[in-house]
């Protein structure tokens, strides 16, 4: 199941057409919700590390690519109440709960979690959970926010990079996030010691677009990170899969997708 749940995200994230989306969430809310109404929120007595982290995976991805209204909002309300007291929800769940929260996060709630990321008595889960969540927003405003934030004092010079990789593996912060790495790589350079901005050049590797590939090619010919060559060849071949996929794939999905148009509208 964990195996159907990437690739259903990864389908949502690089394949599927604006026009099919309605169409692919369809089928992904009815594939789905049986496991997450028999998983359900809440941990059981005897659920083993296995089965939570099955649950974790189940409604992720009903909520991340089969934007299930219920999924989402159950989610913002746990975000809600573990930003008023963490030890309300189970930690596996937190990272679904707060990754979903954010896909439809306003400012206010952006805000919430920005400033518990500010909080010195937060244990480091608590810090990496707030700190994950603000890659996740859906709105550019917010996710510039992100970005700039990782270059300022108020994160962690060794968390810096992470944070910017993560707003650039998200696909509503792709273009932003590369725009913006290119505007200030010398301070990412900085940052990176000439090692870690390898991290960058890793993170390129999410997109799954031949203009961005074009550009990815053409500024680190120009930019070279030497100890990350061997990552930045990886990186093009995995968009090259990525782009070639989806000019395949695409329209076979969207031909199969109405065919089951009737099954999946039920």
């Amino acid at each position: 199941m964990e195996a159907l749940t990437s690739q259903l995200d990864y389908i949502s994230e690089n394949v599927v057409t604006e026009q099919d989306r309605p169409g692919y969430e369809r089928w992904v809310r009815q594939l789905l919700t049986p496991a997450a109404k028999e998983l359900g929120w809440a941990t059981k007595p005897g659920d083993n590390d296995e089965t939570k982290t099955l649950r974790s995976r189940v409604l992720f991805t009903l909520g991340y690519a089969g934007k299930d209204p219920g999924v989402l909002a159950q989610a913002r309300k746990l975000t809600d109440e573990a930003l008023a007291n963490p030890s309300s929800i189970d930690h596996t769940m937190a990272f679904t709960a707060f990754r979903l929260a954010a896909l439809n996060g306003d400012a206010s709630l952006y805000d919430r979690i920005a400033q518990k990321l500010q909080n010195k008595g937060a244990t480091p889960e608590e810090y990496y959970l707030y700190f994950g969540a603000l890659s996740e927003f859906s709105d550019p405003k917010l996710l510039e926010r992100t970005l700039e934030m990782a270059v300022s004092p108020s994160v962690r010079s060794q968390d810096s990079l992470g944070l910017i990789s993560s707003v650039m593996e998200n696909p509503a912060g792709a273009a932003l996030s590369w725009d913006f790495v290119r505007a200030h790589w010398d301070d990412i350079e900085k940052v990176g010691g000439g090692f870690t901005s390898g991290e960058v050049v890793a993170a390129t590797s999410s997109f799954c677009d031949s203009h961005l590939r074009d550009e990815v090619q053409d500024f680190f010919a120009a930019h070279k990170v030497p100890s990350a060559e061997r990552t930045l060849k990886q990186s093009i071949e995995r968009m090259n899969y990525c782009v070639d996929l989806k000019a395949q794939q695409a329209p076979q999905l969207s031909a199969w997708l109405e065919q089951h148009r009737g099954a999946a509208g039920r």
